[in-house]
């Protein structure tokens, strides 16, 4: 990181994590959460209709970033209904 007054690769470390660990840990957060959606997606052979989205309330994240040891979220996920049309000879197109 290149802060005034430092020269560059000796920037404390405490004074990086102090101005970028907030933005580090949200963007890693990101690409977890959404890996962690595909796979449970993928695994589980979902269909699903648009994207999962956050869940809504008080309850839909727990983790605190001061102290970042566990983080849960919680998101709502559109299943594609089964539709079954029989069809028979009768029908006409």
């Amino acid at each position: 990181a290149r802060v005034p007054g430092f020269r560059p690769g000796h920037v404390p470390m405490g004074l990086v994590k102090k101005q970028y660990g907030k933005a580090v840990l949200s963007e890693e957060l990101n690409k977890v959460v959404s890996q962690s959606l595909q796979e449970y997606i993928s695994e589980n052979k979902l269909d699903i209709l648009g994207n999962p989205i956050p869940a809504e309330g008080e309850d839909s994240f727990k983790g605190d970033f001061e102290n970042p040891d566990t983080f849960e979220f919680y998101y709502d996920i559109a299943l594609a209904p089964e539709v079954n049309v029989p069809l028979s000879g009768k029908n006409k197109f």
